[in-house]
């Protein structure tokens, strides 16, 4: 229980500073009417990852009036975390989100099946931004709610943490219920082939018993046969 509670604890807190910050957006990427970040994709990152970033260029060269010169990046680009980023793709794509997240052993930890999150943290004097769903449509989503930032509820976007746990306890479960179910099916497969292989053995046995009796009642009526010689002898010379 008191797990639980430090859980919901902390995922409250980073949603709330979260929600705080994002209110913001997009001015904290501003400064002196110039768009002052850099939108990054990961290298191997899927190819809609890639329009994203060009959309949302777009949508701070509008929101400015001036174009965006060297502001779209490779993951591989980024040197230094001291500069204004905004990471477009999962933590799993993208390895800036990976570090913005914290680096989560499960890279995918917050994001829900088919949702996408979208955090914002203070590095000392800069703001870093990650933009990152399940999947690929997922994150292109959150992007298109971003150009459209007006409108957009942000409370949508907030990590799920508890809930990401109570997904892999229930995945968990999930596993070891499989992992039973093969073992007492691999049981019963066991059994049934001992089974069978009693069962051709008796029927192999059978055939042997039989020829042994043969063989015996053949010896027998070999021997009464002999006897019946041997007492027909004596009976002529008697």
């Amino acid at each position: 229980m008191k797990k639980t509670a430090a859980i919901l604890l902390a995922a409250f807190v980073l949603a709330f500073a979260a929600y705080a910050h994002l209110d913001d957006y997009p001015g904290i990427f501003i400064e002196n009417e110039k768009f002052n970040a850099v939108i990054v994709v990961g290298n191997q990152a899927p190819s809609t990852d890639a329009i994203s970033q060009s959309n949302l260029i777009s949508f701070f060269s509008d929101y400015t009036n001036k174009p965006l010169l060297g502001a779209a990046k490779l993951s591989s680009e980024i040197n230094s975390m001291d500069q204004n980023i905004i990471s477009i793709g999962s933590p799993c794509d993208n390895p800036v989100s990976l570090e913005i997240m914290g680096n989560p052993k499960a890279c995918n930890k917050g994001i829900l099946q088919g949702k996408a999150v979208i955090k914002l943290v203070e590095y000392g004097d800069y703001f870093h931004m990650v933009i990152a769903g399940y999947d690929a449509a997922a994150t292109r989503k959150a992007v298109e709610d971003l150009i459209d930032y007006k409108s957009i509820d942000f409370s949508e976007y907030e990590e799920t943490e508890a809930e990401q746990e109570i997904d892999e306890t229930e995945v968990a479960d999930e596993i070891a219920s499989d992992i039973t179910a093969k073992i007492e099916e691999s049981k019963k497969l066991e059994e049934a082939k001992k089974a069978e292989e009693s069962a051709k053995a008796s029927v192999e046995e059978k055939p042997l018993e039989n020829a042994a009796a043969e063989i015996k009642t053949e010896e027998k009526q070999e021997k009464s046969i002999i006897k019946s010689i041997i007492d027909w002898l004596k009976s002529l010379f008697s």
